[in-house]
């Protein structure tokens, strides 16, 4: 049996994003390029039911936004909207919650 190499693996598991370093035994801490260079990624995960694919991070971002149901619940910017949202946009414009 091989012996890993002593230290302590750090994950910092965020709403927004994500990161994670490496303590090695002399004590100092490193991030950990995740994507490319990037020391921090996304925390996304996007599943394409019909291709059965998984994709992670910006990529996860990237594939999300040109799927149509995506686009219905995020605004011009890409920022997330909830149904209350899309709710007060048809009373703003008179419409109704059950049309």
């Amino acid at each position: 049996m091989t012996s890993l190499p002593a230290g302590t693996l750090g994950i910092d598991f965020g709403t927004s994003n994500s990161a994670m370093a490496w303590r090695g035994p002399q004590g100092a801490a490193r991030l950990i390029p995740l994507e490319g260079e990037a020391l921090a990624m996304p925390t996304a995960v996007f599943y394409n039911t019909e291709l059965g694919s998984t994709h992670f991070g910006r990529d996860a971002l990237r594939i999300a936004q040109c799927d149509p149901l995506w686009q219905q619940f995020t605004d011009n910017e890409g920022e997330h909207r909830d149904r209350n949202d899309h709710e007060r946009d048809r009373e703003q414009e008179g419409g109704s919650r059950d049309s």
